[in-house]
């Protein structure tokens, strides 16, 4: 398998170049190499950098154009430590677009238990959704998930209660303050918690190195 090579543009922190990418993909074809699919991962691993709503938007653009797969890997979007870019999922973004991109587009998005805020690395559970792709794909799909994987018990619990999270209440409650911790970038400004960066420079009394 070979990829195509584009280049990031490090004037616009390091966005996607959808010259380059057009110019990559259509000398892969030229080549005669099939381009299957383009994955984007956002946010970022390990700085929690989001890709800007533009860039997004000219993604899914690209992918319905060219006719290839989008695979959004949106597994670290509890753990996005600024808020000049928020995060925005691909599919939201796709709908944005209006039906004459969405209806043409097929994307499939990932989000996992195991990336949460809190450090859950040791909950494996994670699920995938699947827009535009046709009946035989999914079956196919379905099939290879049911004889490769062995879910775990804790793993699907952790990705229901990621699915559905407690209701933010009135009151502080434990509930309130799991949900502030752990997923700040979906509660209004007044409500977040204080940024965790300085956390790590500061000197804690209670560990001694």
């Amino acid at each position: 398998m070979r990829r195509p090579r584009y280049a990031l543009t490090e004037a616009t922190g390091w966005q996607t170049d959808m010259d380059s990418l057009q110019a990559a993909v259509d000398s892969a074809r030229e080549a005669g190499q099939t381009v299957r699919a383009m994955v984007v991962i956002n946010p970022g691993n390990p700085t929690g950098q989001c890709v800007t709503r533009e860039t997004l938007r000219r993604s899914v653009q690209f992918c319905a154009d060219n006719n290839i797969i989008l695979l959004a890997d949106e597994v670290y979007q509890a753990n996005i430590y600024q808020d000049e870019t928020p995060f925005y999922s691909m599919l939201r973004t796709a709908h944005d677009l209006g039906p004459r991109v969405v209806d043409r587009l097929e994307l499939i998005s990932f989000h996992s238990a195991s990336k949460g805020a809190l450090g859950e690395c040791g909950l494996r559970g994670g699920y995938l959704h699947m827009h535009g792709c046709t009946e035989v794909f999914k079956r196919e799909l379905y099939k290879l998930f049911s004889v490769s994987l062995s879910p775990n018990v804790v793993g699907n619990i952790a990705v229901g209660l990621m699915c559905n999270p407690p209701k933010v209440p009135s009151l502080p409650s434990p509930y309130f303050l799991f949900f502030q911790l752990s997923y700040p970038p979906f509660l209004p400004p007044s409500l977040r918690p204080p940024p965790r960066a300085p956390l790590f420079s500061s000197p804690n009394p209670h560990i001694h190195m």
